[in-house]
């Protein structure tokens, strides 16, 4: 019978393995000019640019846009 650390360490590998390969797929992608990453939400952007520009602060705007605290800051950063 298998242990429980052998699975655990089997599942490990595995685990690693996958996300090489994807990583290795991504960059051919990439490399090739297929793979461009999600596209931007302009819609998201406009909403979070207008209420910074209100004088709300990072957390708030985050809270009425519906993102996050780091897609707020990436945006605000974005408009420097």
């Amino acid at each position: 019978m298998i242990s429980m650390e052998m699975m655990v360490a089997i599942d490990r590998m595995d685990y690693e393995q996958r996300r090489k390969r994807q990583a290795q797929g991504i960059k051919k992608a990439k490399d090739e000019g297929k793979y461009k990453g999600r596209p931007v939400d302009a819609d998201l952007y406009k909403r979070v640019a207008e209420l910074l520009k209100a004088g709300l602060g990072i957390r708030a705007t985050a809270r009425h846009a519906d993102c996050s605290t780091t897609t707020a800051l990436r945006i605000r950063d974005s408009l420097a």
